[in-house]
């Protein structure tokens, strides 16, 4: 009975093992665009991509898991930063995909803290016409499910303006996944069709697995059709991001050499 006994126990613990997720969260921001100008009384919200770097297919965050990151007001090391917390609702965060979070509890009025431009926290009032950096850290999954072991990805950062004048706030409205890009997977160009007004001022930005940028460019209004030279981005997942006028919009593609 013993022998029986510690069988099962052997059993139960290989289970938990294999049970056992091993999480990588990166983020990246999506609004506030990149010198965007915050108004301090918007009651707008950011909006975010959380993107899983796990190692493995089987290392996805499930519906019901619960992403905790820190944004805005809360210091990036210590006990005392505030954990916002996100529910994944309705669909699996695979390995390597990526997911919009719109309206996440954060609206620019609430900002607490922003870093300066010598990257230090400091605290509300902010000065008007200056220019602060925006930043979230994603800090653990946790879960009533499988156990989680969590690595921290990459923690996202995006220059903004506070309060600037006479402009008001640069709202960006976000589409996920409405952009096309061929050939997939790409080797030396990749492509992507759209239509951009004259007046509309278009950019197109290549990031990395990691969320690292590593093209800017920006895009010809004349043209349906807009070609991207990636000779010198190497083998691996991308994302573009188009901004268009008060919109972004995103795509996933491989390149393969």
């Amino acid at each position: 009975m013993k022998k029986i006994y510690l069988a099962l126990l052997a059993l139960i613990l290989a289970v938990s093992v294999q049970a056992q997720r091993n999480i990588t969260i990166a983020v990246l921001i999506v609004k506030p665009a990149v010198d965007t100008n915050v108004t301090t009384s918007s009651t707008q919200r950011p909006i975010y991509l959380f993107q899983n770097l796990s190692p493995t297919a089987a290392d996805s965050v499930m519906v019901g898991d619960t992403i905790h990151y820190v944004v805005p007001g809360s210091p990036f090391s210590g006990s005392s930063y505030t954990s916002n917390e996100y529910v994944i609702a309705t669909r699996t965060l695979k390995k390597d995909s990526i997911m919009a979070v719109n309206g996440v509890p954060t609206p620019f009025a609430s900002i607490e803290g922003l870093y300066n431009s010598s990257k230090s926290l400091v605290a509300k009032p902010f000065t008007n016409n200056t220019q602060y950096w925006w930043y979230l850290r994603p800090i653990a999954v946790t879960t009533s499910k499988s156990a989680i072991t969590f690595t921290p990805g990459t923690t996202d950062t995006q220059r903004i303006w506070i309060n600037k004048t006479p402009t008001g706030m640069n709202e960006i409205s976000f589409v996920e996944n409405t952009i096309r890009t061929y050939p997939n997977p790409a080797v030396n160009q990749v492509s992507f069709d759209l239509n951009i007004a004259a007046n509309d001022k278009a950019t197109a930005t290549i990031m990395d697995a990691a969320g690292r940028t590593v093209l800017v460019k920006e895009l010809d209004n004349m043209n349906n059709k807009h070609d991207l030279d990636i000779s010198t981005i190497s083998t691996g997942m991308y994302m573009l991001r188009v901004n268009v006028g008060d919109k972004a919009s995103i795509s996933k593609f491989n390149v393969q050499k």
